[in-house]
Formats: structure tokens, sequence, C-alpha cells
């Protein structure tokens, strides 16, 4: 063999295992509001809602999907992450779904640039947002709506809503089960709130 066709080789063989090392491009996922035709429209005295800033536990504070497991261990896949910042497409699409819900309310992001004065504003606590290796997703945490005026509280309670994985394992399914949590959870509102 000759030093030319050593040197080829060598070249393509570095070649190869650059190639290998390299990781596939991350998948990334949103949240999904509901239909606006699919959720039934529920009769509430809220006028409007302005939904402030959501926490979400530091644990859940990362582009990456979470998933956990029986023995209270949490999965992190570099590879299955959210389209943008947690916090704001939880309070994006859970706005989207109380929109569906209440039918006439305005339901807005706070803080706004726009002149809106909402009659009532959504405090949103995230403990848990995370679908387990048996096939359930779990939204955990607790919301209140407060008076603008006064910042007090109106009504609220904490909540646990799990929603089947239609296939456990699959990104697609758990992102899926999460969205309908948390429109079952704007139904919630839109039913208890005052």
């Amino acid at each position: 063999m000759s030093r030319m066709t050593k040197a080829r080789l060598s070249a393509a063989a570095a070649i190869c295992l650059l190639a290998g090392c390299q990781s596939l491009p991350p998948d990334y996922y949103l949240l999904k509001g509901a239909p606006s035709s699919s959720p039934q429209q529920l009769p509430s005295p809220l006028q409007s809602i302005g939904i402030r800033p959501v926490a979400v536990a530091d644990y859940l504070d990362r582009s990456e999907i979470v998933t956990t497991s029986e023995a209270a261990r949490i999965n992190i896949n570099d590879q299955e992450r959210w389209g943008e910042k947690l916090s704001l497409m939880i309070a994006r699409t859970l706005a989207a779904d109380l929109r569906a819900h209440l039918g006439s309310a305005s339901v807005t992001l706070l803080p706004t640039d726009f002149d809106i004065q909402p009659s009532r504003e959504l405090i949103l606590s995230i403990e848990r947002f995370d679908a387990d290796e048996s096939g359930n997703a779990t939204i955990a945490g607790r919301w209140q709506l407060v008076s603008p005026k006064n910042n007090e509280a109106t009504s609220g309670a904490p909540f646990s809503i799990v929603a089947p994985v239609a296939t456990p394992g699959s990104y697609d399914a758990i992102v899926q089960a999460l969205s309908e949590a948390l429109d079952q959870l704007a139904a919630s509102i839109a039913r208890d709130g005052r």
C-alpha cells in the first residue's frame, strides 16, 4: 500500500469517526391549547383574567423535558426539549384553554403594554409537570385568583391532575397528555373561579 493510499484511508477513517461522534439534533415540542370548538363553555362570573408569570419548580425550569421514575428519580433527555421557556408556554397554553372555556372572557398574559385592566389576576405555581414510566402525565401545584385592586384572593385551590399517556415513552404522547391536563386545569379554574 502506498503512502498516499494510507493517508487517504487515514483521512477517511478520521472523517467517519468524527461523523459517528456527532449526535442527532434535539427534537423540540410545544404544548397545544384545546381547539376552541372542543371545550364546553362554562358559565362563569369572570369577565377578564390577567395571567401573572407562572412559577415553575426549579427541577422543571430547563429546556429538556423531565420524566420521572417510580424510585423518585428524574430523567432528563438531552434530545427531547421544550420549544420555548416552560413557564411562558404553560401561561400561553392555559390562556388559550381559558379563552375556549370562558367564551366571552378576556384572557391576557401579564405584564402587558396594552391598556387592559383585568377583573381578576391568576397566580399559578407548578410543582409537577412530568410523565412517569407507568404512562401517566401529572401536573400539580396551586392556582389563585386575586383582585388586582387589593391583591386579595377571591378563589383558588391546590390541584393535581393526571392524564394518561396514550403511548408510554413517546414524547409526542407525553406532550399531548400534559396539554390535556392543562386543559383540565383551565376547565377547573373557569368552573370554580370567582
